[in-house]
């Protein structure tokens, strides 16, 4: 995401995350997923997919606009919401149809192109009874209202309860 987007994200992170006690994993920046983890045999082979992939693609938009949320049961997702181009979500579906010809990459539920796209702002420490006091503290701050675009794909790590990025490549 671009810096004015990742600033506004951050802060808003560090204060959820200080007025809760949740950890506010700052290491990866504002980002929307689009494949979820998988363990990687050969990291040289989902370079190369991403790499081709991103030589054959153009920039399209996304709209970042207002806060969500996702109630799992006990377990629940505050975010901001992410409204796709029918543009982004083939450009997505292309990509996960690129991973799917590497024959060890493992799939989720998750992993297809008709996602509710967002950008996760608390999740760990959420649960029924403070999720009241959580929505409220976030929907006091200014509603996110910006245009963006589908212009890069970052490999994040992940090691342990460490996420960084590996590599951004750029369309």
């Amino acid at each position: 995401m671009p810096e004015e987007i990742n600033s506004y994200y951050q802060e808003l992170r560090l204060k959820v995350a200080g007025q809760f006690g949740f950890d506010a994993n700052l290491n990866v920046p504002a980002h929307i997923t689009i494949k979820y983890r998988f363990p990687i045999e050969d990291d040289g082979v989902v370079e190369k997919a991403v790499q081709e992939f991103c030589a054959s693609q153009i920039k399209t938009k996304w709209m970042l606009h207002d806060f969500n949320y996702f109630d799992n049961g006990d377990d629940y997702v505050v975010f901001i919401d992410v409204m796709a181009s029918k543009e982004v979500r083939k450009a997505h579906s292309d990509f996960l149809d690129r991973l799917r010809a590497i024959e060890w990459v493992s799939w989720g539920q998750f992993d297809n192109a008709n996602l509710h796209y967002h950008v996760t702002l608390a999740a760990n420490g959420i649960t029924s009874e403070n999720f009241g006091a959580v929505w409220e503290y976030v929907n006091q701050f200014e509603k996110p209202n910006f245009e963006v675009f589908f212009d890069n794909l970052a490999l994040v790590k992940i090691e342990e309860d460490s996420r960084s990025i590996y590599k951004i490549f750029r369309f």
